[in-house]
């Protein structure tokens, strides 16, 4: 009984980590993507 609790408690920790990292990415990713537009902007704009 304890050893499946700890073996869910590791895989619930495992995909709750994946999912963070994952949102980490598309947040970075998206901040990348406006500051590459705004970077596009100045440079049509100078």
């Amino acid at each position: 009984m304890d050893v499946w609790a700890i073996s869910l408690a590791k895989v619930s920790s495992m995909i709750n980590i994946n999912s963070i990292v994952k949102t980490a990415r598309v947040v970075c990713f998206e901040i990348w993507g406006i500051y590459e537009h705004c970077k596009l902007i100045c440079i049509l704009i100078a």
